[in-house]
């Protein structure tokens, strides 16, 4: 998995924008894109949004709850990843639960559980606080829609370096319903839960 994902960013053309928090929509991403792929003759292999709970809501005749409102940016990110035949990658929160849990699953997402039903791919960063202080963690593929999910890989991090690197000898566990539980003894400072 990991090795998949190093070749589809190996180093190669970037084109990064810009835009201040709530200030561009999926409907202005797409123009963007349109216009890049003809102006600059660039033609994106993949989209990274910084992220999608943050991007304008879609113009709506009517005030919608925010979860809705999540709901619909997803299902048009999607659109847009159909329609420019190219995977979209975004982040999202987790509910603060989730903080003292060593599975993060879609059940943890924040706000709108439709973002994890839309989604083709739901990945989690999972890390103990023994993981964090040895630069340690695992990514928890909590939903792939064409293959088997709850799966775990190990990895080690360098996160100023912005570098993942499966743990040597490391396999891909399948994680069982038993193990996706709740964890009260773990150490989370200052925060309320």
């Amino acid at each position: 998995f990991l090795r998949r994902m190093r070749r589809m960013v190996a180093p190669g053309d970037v084109y990064v924008i810009g835009y201040p928090t709530k200030s561009i929509s999926v409907d202005d991403l797409r123009s963007i894109i349109t216009q890049v792929r003809v102006t600059k003759d660039f033609q994106p292999d993949l989209l990274l949004v910084d992220y999608a709970d943050i991007l304008k809501p879609l113009p709506h005749p009517r005030e919608e709850r925010r979860d809705v409102t999540l709901a619909n940016t997803y299902e048009k990110l999607r659109g847009l990843a159909q329609e420019f035949d190219i995977p979209v990658w975004t982040g999202s929160q987790a509910r603060k639960q989730a903080l003292a849990k060593e599975i993060i699953t879609v059940r943890d997402i924040s706000e709108s559980f439709a973002k994890a039903q839309i989604a083709d791919v739901v990945v989690a960063i999972c890390r103990t606080r023994a993981e964090i202080n040895a630069n340690r963690g695992r990514f928890y593929l909590a939903k792939v829609r064409d293959s088997k999910g709850n799966i775990a890989i190990e990895f080690t991090e360098e996160f100023e370096r912005g570098r993942f690197d499966e743990v040597d000898n490391a396999v891909a566990q399948q994680v069982s319903e038993e193990e996706v539980t709740f964890t009260e003894s773990m150490d989370i400072e200052g925060i309320d839960l």
